[in-house]
């Protein structure tokens, strides 16, 4: 699968791949949403999507700071992709609001409009 992720030559000139970083997701709860609590933190950032196989690419921008992309790309039958899908989005939605932190900072949530609150 990564021979199908995006590379530089896709993106032009200013974007460098990015070095694969440690997994952040250990250090992800979930506040204000029972369903999403159940999944674990990893849930609600798209961590715990247990397929049989992923491939994940990273660049930075030179052109700005913070800036960047990210693709991810699972692989696995249509019924495990539907399902693991559902089961997130459905607990995401069930919820009027929660809040993601990493560690002590909040980084997402979810209001009434069903908006992303700005990152903390």
């Amino acid at each position: 699968m990564s021979k199908r992720l995006l590379d530089e030559s896709d993106l032009g000139e200013g974007y460098a791949r990015k070095a694969e970083q440690p997994s952040w997701h250990d250090d992800v709860t979930v506040t204000g949403c029972l369903a999403l609590e159940k999944l674990g933190g990893e849930a609600a950032v798209g961590g715990s999507l247990d397929f049989p196989r992923r491939a994940k690419a990273s660049f930075t921008y030179a052109g700005s700071t913070g800036s960047g992309v990210s693709e991810d790309l699972y692989s696995g039958t249509a019924t495990e992709l539907s399902s693991g899908l559902g089961r997130i989005f459905e607990a995401m939605t069930s919820c009027p609001s929660y809040q993601v932190l990493v560690g002590k900072y909040p980084r997402r949530g979810h209001d009434s409009e069903g908006a992303c609150a700005p990152a903390g």
